[in-house]
């Protein structure tokens, strides 16, 4: 490890945890100057495989629905929907939607999946769980694997009659839960010392892909935050020498409440669940990803310091009320939508964004405005700031503008530049005059043309310093988390408003910081973790486009080609 990636003597062991990761954020920058380390070449041999298996356990593969009669995208914000039932049925629908295959794209002889969940570079190193204790006939209780590929479950522990029955007695308004882990290398491998921030901000999308994919079965999907990663390995498996042997090992992330009548809601009581780990016989071994792996040891210091071992208090958001405009002229079917989700990779310059499209989309990001929202699926305090690079947004002047999301010192951000109030009915700032930031916003995405050729470019600033102070150095990972919710929720909102989106993970930090005023840099306490691009997309004519899975089946059981 690097002398620079120490942490100052004389402290205590939080705020010399906060120090460290601090010194990670630091060290894992981009800038003018240089870009964080990274590999010099991309080494084929050992490219990690996107699709782990548990070998020599039970399978149970999940129908595929293409027929689904979902509410509208639009729907799912506002009105109470009916709830389906717990099944296997269901089950395929919920994994399919937030983490299932979209399509396969070929060119030139290579052929790679798509997936309806985002990923850093499409490497996705998010694995997926589900701890089942509801009643459904082919799907017993348990902790499954979600294989993608082939859309199936595998079985990695069955669970005891008693302990089911202690489940169902403890949460009768919860089916299970769905777990997210992390395989850290598969962001390595290409990225380096950076790919600890993909993998959060990853985590986040796919908290974002479960909600979204929850609510269109009319369950309510909410992570735990009082749950420590030691409960998570306990209750994935994680922690199972013989499971992984030589295998990569995986992080744990979050567990996830799926409340099958369509609230956002956490039980009070954990000790039924965490009584669940003491008996649980794990089957299966995990396969090998990849041929070789290098340790970063940036992203080692980063993954030992922000290890959660505390109980974090659950914080919903405050209610507010703002009218905003809904833009509801077509309302496309929810699952359709999601499925049809893609990065884009070269936008039109020409293309624009309708300003009612973009207030809906401000509305949508605002923490309490709609009844039903994404957001409630991370129950911390919001600490994510939003400013805007209009490039071509009809009624706006290009410019860059800032979202108020009712963080506690919203004046810092009206101090060090003349902000003024840009709309009558959102907290949305300008400055007074107008600007062309496209050359600017590509810049600040590491000079990708991408960010100044599409409407809007969006930059996420976290309030960091004052996030870690508060809530301890493992904080670093849930800001990455909501970063990565709010870039889902822009992916779909792109898609709802006839365009597209792109997640930026490489950008100048510092830059992003200094253009709204704030402290940033070394020591300052705004810190940039996320670019987002909305524009007209312009499709790759080479690309050929296949289906996800050969064949599906409607909810009445006919089959369908895919």
């Amino acid at each position: 490890m690097s002398a620079g990636l120490q942490p100052p003597d004389g402290q205590g062991n939080d705020a010399a945890e906060r120090s460290r990761i601090l010194l990670y954020h630091q060290a894992s920058k981009h800038s003018s100057r240089g870009y964080a380390p990274s590999p010099g070449f991309l080494d084929w041999d050992s490219q990690p495989d996107p699709f782990r298996t548990f070998e020599q356990t039970r399978r149970i593969a999940l129908p595929l629905h293409r027929r689904v009669q979902a509410a509208g995208f639009h729907q799912l914000h506002r009105d109470a929907l009916p709830s389906l039932s717990f099944s296997a049925s269901t089950i395929g629908l919920l994994c399919e939607l937030a983490w299932g295959l979209s399509a396969w794209k070929a060119a030139d002889g290579a052929r790679w999946a798509l997936r309806c969940v985002p990923s850093s570079g499409n490497l996705h190193p998010t694995e997926a769980y589900l701890l089942l204790w509801g009643e459904a006939v082919g799907l017993p209780a348990g902790v499954y694997h979600y294989h993608p590929l082939d859309h199936a479950l595998e079985c990695r522990a069955e669970l005891g009659e008693q302990q089911v029955q202690a489940l169902r007695h403890a949460y009768p308004d919860h089916v299970g839960m769905a777990g997210l882990s992390s395989i850290g290398w598969r962001e390595e491998w290409k990225y380096g010392s950076r790919a600890f921030r993909y993998c959060q901000l990853d985590v986040g999308h796919a908290v974002g892909s479960l909600a979204y994919a929850a609510r269109v079965c009319g369950w309510g999907a909410a992570v735990d935050p009082r749950l420590t990663d030691d409960d998570i390995e306990a209750l994935l498996g994680l922690s199972d020498s013989d499971s992984y042997a030589d295998r990569e090992r995986e992080r744990p992330d979050v567990l996830i409440w799926l409340e099958s009548g369509g609230q956002q809601a956490l039980p009070p009581d954990l000790a039924p669940l965490r009584a669940v780990t003491g008996t649980v016989n794990w089957q299966g071994r995990a396969s090998q990803v990849s041929r070789e792996m290098i340790v970063w040891p940036e992203v080692a210091l980063a993954e030992s310091v922000t290890r959660k071992t505390v109980d974090v208090p659950v914080c919903w958001p405050e209610p507010r009320c703002l009218p905003v405009d809904p833009a509801l002229e077509h309302d496309c079917p929810a699952d359709r939508l999601i499925r049809q989700r893609r990065s884009a990779q070269r936008m039109d310059p020409a293309g624009t964004m309708r300003a009612a499209d973009f207030r809906r989309l401000l509305g949508r990001v605002l923490p309490g405005v709609e009844r039903w929202s994404p957001l409630h699926a991370l129950p911390f305090q919001p600490a994510i700031q939003l400013m805007f690079l209009v490039h071509g947004v009809e009624g706006f002047a290009p410019g860059a503008y800032l979202l108020d999301r009712g963080l506690p010192d919203w004046p810092q951000w009206s101090a060090g530049r003349p902000w003024q109030a840009a709309d009558p009915h959102l907290p949305l700032y300008g400055l007074p005059e107008a600007q062309d930031l496209r050359r600017l916003a590509s810049q600040m995405s590491c000079y990708q043309g991408i960010a100044g050729r599409g409407a809007v470019t969006v930059v996420m600033v976290a309030d960091m310093a004052e996030t870690l102070a508060r809530e301890g150095a493992w904080a670093y990972r849930r800001l990455h988390w909501e970063a990565g919710l709010l870039g889902q929720i822009l992916y779909l909102e792109a898609e709802a408003s006839g365009l597209r989106g792109t997640g930026i993970g490489c950008f100048m930090d510092d830059d992003s910081v200094a253009l709204s005023g704030l402290r940033g840099g070394a020591d300052g306490r705004w810190q940039t973790v996320y670019h987002f691009t909305i524009g007209a997309a312009i499709d790759d004519p080479r690309l050929q486009s296949e289906p996800a899975y050969p064949v599906a089946v409607s909810l009445d059981g006919s089959a369908q080609e895919g």
